[in-house]
């Protein structure tokens, strides 16, 4: 799964790394372009240095080398010139024995040659006119100080933009964190609704964030409401079918009597199926979707309805392992119908015992139950989990309990296993494995 902070981060620094590379670009062509005009600009000053230089001498125009630089009389000082004078050159001792290109025709350019010693020339020509002589003038150059000059410029601005980019970096890290902490608030406030410490999402810190709070907000008081109504509709259709099951009771005393056994039977099974979803539905009170599980808590309750549901002298012991977390991490109704029914069914068969244990197993919760009943046959045993399934016609049930629990134990990605005697007290034995980290399906 993507994370929307490495999304902004990379996205930054792709954004960061692209104007960098522009702008480095960018200005080491202006920086280039900037040297070359300065360059061309000290050789058309030098070429007027030289201009000046020429006078008339006795026998027609010589070179005055005392109006000279001193760095074109130093070999290889990266200063140099060549004038043509007719068929007259004069050279700068600063050339030593490297010949500069002659110029091919009258006129001005320039252009960048290889000088004397390695070095890198920038060469510009011109023709001019003195005391009424054509003078052709070719001045360079060192140019390489320059581009070394403009390499450390550029390394210097990498340098620069690299910093500053680590330094947004970190910045846009502290300040999305900083953005996203609602977003973790709101996070922290779904589970707190789903460990059913609160009923509602608090208002957004973010504008942005208000129509999402709200719409859960709404959402959720619709879930309560129509769940709220589910259960008041099964508690009045439970009522209101009490008399007309009351009603049959009596027509079917009046049937003949192959035909009244029948209805008895069969009336007999609505009553009692009606009687212990009615239990259930009061057990279940007013619980919401998204309250956990308490063993603490709901297993008193658990033992009383039983005890009530099966009228007998009846010990139901429960055994709660203490390394267990308060919450368990399953729906509260889930847990109610999954335990519920398993006890219901050993209540049924128990003699006079059914013991509950609830222990912790590495990251598993492991729910053992077991009766003092007749237990069954090995051979029997993949029946007991067959939606509708009864091995004994004569005990009551409409064989749903253990097909039920299978399902619900699946939901939530766990296993369920029989025993068709249990080692302590002999009966059916039912061993239950839930991952702690598991959500249902």
């Amino acid at each position: 799964m993507r994370s929307l902070r490495t999304q902004l981060t990379v996205g930054l620094l792709l954004t960061l790394t692209t104007v960098a590379l522009v702008t480095l670009l960018a200005t080491a062509w202006l920086f280039e372009r900037g040297l070359r005009n300065y360059a061309i600009a000290h050789l058309e000053n030098e070429v007027s240095t030289l201009l000046g230089a020429v006078a008339r001498g006795p026998e027609g125009l010589m070179l005055l080398h005392e109006r000279i630089a001193p760095a074109y009389r130093r070999p290889l000082s990266g200063r140099y010139f060549v004038i043509i004078v007719g068929r007259e050159q004069w050279r700068s001792r600063s050339l030593w024995d490297f010949e500069l290109p002659t110029v091919p025709e009258r006129g001005a350019g320039v252009e960048r040659i290889a000088g004397p010693d390695g070095q890198q020339l920038l060469l510009l020509r011109r023709s001019l006119e003195r005391f009424g002589q054509h003078l052709d003038f070719a001045v360079a150059m060192e140019t390489g100080s320059l581009a070394a000059d403009l390499r450390f410029a550029v390394q210097v601005l990498a340098a620069l933009w690299l910093g500053a980019m680590v330094l947004l970096l970190l910045l846009q890290r502290l300040w999305v964190r900083r953005a996203l902490a609602p977003l973790e608030g709101l996070r922290d406030q779904v589970a707190a609704l789903r460990r059913g410490e609160q009923s509602h999402l608090q208002p957004a810190t973010y504008r942005e964030l208000e129509p999402l709070v709200a719409e859960t907000n709404r959402l959720l008081d619709s879930v309560r409401t129509r769940l709220q109504r589910a259960r008041h509709a099964v508690s009045n259709l439970g009522h209101a079918l009490k008399l007309p099951l009351a009603v049959l009771q009596q027509l079917s005393e009046r049937a003949e009597p192959a035909l009244r056994a029948s209805l008895q039977e069969q009336l007999t099974t609505i009553q009692r199926r009606l009687a212990r979803e009615l239990a259930r539905g009061r057990l279940a009170g007013d619980s919401t979707a998204g309250v956990l599980f308490e063993p603490a808590a709901e297993l008193p309750l658990l033992q009383l309805a039983i005890s009530r549901a099966h009228p007998r002298q009846l010990t139901i012991n429960a055994d709660v392992d203490p390394a267990l977390p308060a919450r368990l991490p399953f729906e509260r109704d889930d847990m109610l119908e999954l335990l519920g029914n398993l006890l219901d069914n050993a209540g049924k068969w128990a003699q006079s015992r059914i013991d509950i244990a609830l222990r912790r197993q590495a990251d598993e919760l492991v729910i053992v139950i077991a009766d003092d009943g007749p237990g069954v046959t090995t051979e029997r045993l993949p029946e007991l989990t067959r939606r509708g399934a009864r091995l004994d016609e004569s005990v009551s049930g409409d064989g749903l309990g253990l097909a039920i629990a299978r399902e619900l134990v699946a939901a939530y990605q766990g296993e369920l296993t029989l025993t068709a005697h249990d080692p302590a007290l002999g009966g059916l034995g039912v061993t239950i494995r839930l991952p702690l980290a598991a959500t249902r399906d």
